[in-house]
């Protein structure tokens, strides 16, 4: 048996993924599984996964030796949902979990093997409404930590810049949920990190 050495910070790794469904009782499950551990992340945050407690369980039993070294935890709910597959071997726990609602959006804190802890929040956001309340609601939450590093990740169902990200798209259905996250990158609360590295992307 080997161990990895644990992660430092700038070390950590995450992966988002909509999943439409983990397809636990079907035949997809396996090759879903496989597909989020075959990114190598230390953190894989699963939107849409559609797994309550129950499921998540009958997962970890059926497919025991591919999750050994995975932990879940997330939504109890079998509608939207957002799940967290942490890597063991990473070195790193998740303390503090909260359900900010029943279906869309988790807040914890992910603590590194050096005690360093990053507030994250893991959104499935709307797709069926322009909810800038949804993000008010999320800025709240990261404006109360007092984390020094804080990240918000997952399925944002919102495009950021309309014209760059909305090829092929007639209409522009979350304009004022886009105005409150550029509202953050333009006071530079946050910053959108793959925009940093990929400009014209």
């Amino acid at each position: 048996m080997s161990f990895n050495t644990p992660n430092t910070l700038s070390q950590i790794t995450f992966s988002t993924t909509n999943i439409k469904g983990m397809g636990v009782g079907g035949g997809r499950a396996e090759s879903k599984l496989n597909a989020i551990i075959s990114l190598g992340c230390d953190v894989n945050i699963i939107t849409e996964s559609h797994t309550d407690h129950n499921k998540a369980n009958s997962l970890k039993g059926k497919y025991r030796m591919l999750l050994s070294d995975y932990s879940f935890s997330g939504h109890n709910s079998n509608k939207r949902g957002v799940t967290v597959m942490l890597k063991k071997s990473s070195g790193c726990t998740i303390k503090n979990m909260v359900e900010l609602d029943t279906t869309d959006t988790l807040a914890f804190d992910l603590i590194t093997p050096d005690d360093t802890k990053i507030h994250v929040i893991a959104v499935y956001a709307p797709s069926h409404t322009d909810s800038p309340a949804y993000w008010e609601k999320i800025s709240d939450n990261f404006t109360n930590n007092d984390s020094e590093y804080q990240m918000i990740l997952g399925d944002f169902n919102v495009t950021l810049n309309h014209a760059t990200d909305s090829a092929g798209y007639r209409t522009d259905p979350h304009k004022r949920s886009r105005e409150v996250i550029n509202a953050w990158l333009d006071n530079q609360t946050m910053h959108d990190t793959f925009r940093d590295f990929h400009h014209d992307t």
